[in-house]
C-alpha cells in the first residue's frame, strides 16, 4: 500500500507519524474547550451527495473536524495525514466516529476533487470531505471562529467534539495522529 504522505517534508512527515518534531513556539499545539453551534447548512460531499452538517453531528459520539482545501501544499496533506493516523488506530471498541473536512475552497474543489484527496489517504466511509456555497462553507468557519478571507492563511485547526465535556476542544497546530487519537478516546469516555 502506497504512503499518502510520502511527498511530505521530514519535519511534517514526522508530525503526522506521532514522532517527536524539534519544538518551537510555532510547533506547540493548544487546547481549549470552547461551546460552537453548527449552523444550518447543507453541503456536499466527496461523492457529490447533500449533506446537512447537522445530520453528521451525534451529540453522543465524537466528531473530528477540519477545514482544509485540496490544493492546499502546505498543512492541508499534514491534517489530512493525522486524520488518516487516527482512521487507522480506531478500533471495534472505539465505536463509531465521523471525520468531517470542510473545504475552504469551494470555488476550486469539487466532489471529484475531494474524493481525489481522500483517496490518497484510503479514508473510509466515515471521513466525509464537504464543500459547499461560499455563504455556507464561511458561515461554518465563523460558528468555529476559524474564518479567514485568504485560505493561504488558514490555521491547523483540528475541533474534537466531546460528549464526555458536551463541548468541543479547539486543537491549534500539527496535534501527532497518536496524541489526537488519545484526545478522541478521552473526549469519549473511554
Amino acid at each position: 500500500m502506497p504512503t499518502p504522505w510520502r511527498h511530505l517534508p521530514a519535519a511534517l512527515f514526522a508530525v503526522a507519524l506521532g514522532a517527536a518534531a524539534p519544538a518551537r513556539a510555532a510547533d506547540e499545539v493548544t487546547r481549549a474547550v470552547a461551546h460552537y453551534t453548527l449552523p444550518d447548512v447543507t453541503l456536499v460531499n466527496q461523492l457529490g451527495h447533500k449533506v446537512k452538517l447537522r445530520a453528521l453531528f451525534d451529540p453522543a459520539r465524537p466528531l473530528l473536524l477540519q477545514f482544509i482545501f485540496t490544493s492546499c501544499q502546505a498543512i492541508c496533506p499534514v491534517m489530512g495525514a493525522t486524520f488518516a493516523g487516527v482512521q487507522t488506530r480506531i478500533g471495534p471498541t472505539d465505536g463509531a466516529v465521523e471525520l468531517v473536512s470542510v473545504s475552504i475552497d469551494p470555488d476550486y474543489d469539487t466532489p471529484a476533487r475531494m474524493k481525489a484527496f481522500l483517496d490518497k489517504f484510503h479514508a473510509t466511509p466515515t471521513w466525509s470531505f464537504l464543500t459547499g456555497s461560499r455563504r455556507d462553507v464561511v458561515a461554518v468557519q465563523k460558528a468555529f471562529e476559524a474564518y479567514t478571507a485568504n485560505k493561504m492563511g488558514h490555521a491547523p485547526l483540528t475541533f474534537l467534539w466531546s460528549p464526555a465535556e458536551k463541548a468541543w476542544i479547539r486543537i491549534g497546530g500539527f496535534i501527532a495522529a497518536g496524541e489526537l487519537y488519545d484526545q478522541f478516546r478521552s473526549a469519549a469516555g473511554k
